[in-house]
């Protein structure tokens, strides 16, 4: 089997790492000038994961709030009304979803998948790989 060279456009690098297409310019150009862009390239590189991460963190942020929504209106549309549930805000609901709802209301800094024993799907979706 042949073993095929792909070869990227800038938009396509630039949608692959999240860099803006300056900053994929300005790596290309120090990679042709060899060895001493090293430093730069490694700082650029860094710079874009901090950046990735905390878009990453946001997203989780969300994930939560939407899981902890969902489980809501599952619950109100079995009690055929939501007064049991307002009863339990903001800090008597059941164990994983309590834990969803004060990550996502920034009550924690925790993630949610790091604090529940045996991690439990909706935490498995919060977890960092």
């Amino acid at each position: 089997m042949r073993k095929e060279n792909k070869i990227y456009t800038i938009g396509q690098i630039s949608k692959m790492s999240g860099l803006e297409i300056r900053d994929i310019r300005q790596f290309m150009k120090w990679c042709s000038e060899g060895s001493q862009t090293y430093g730069k390239r490694y700082d650029l590189l860094q710079k874009q994961r901090a950046a990735v991460e905390a878009e990453f963190e946001r997203m989780k942020k969300n994930l939560a709030m939407i899981c902890f929504k969902c489980w809501y209106y599952e619950q109100a549309m079995k009690d055929g009304n939501e007064e049991r549930l307002k009863k339990m805000l903001p800090d008597k609901l059941p164990g994983e979803i309590q834990v969803m709802y004060n990550y996502a209301h920034d009550l924690c800094a925790q993630n949610p998948a790091d604090s529940i024993p045996g991690r439990t799907p909706a935490a498995k979706l919060l977890m960092v790989v």
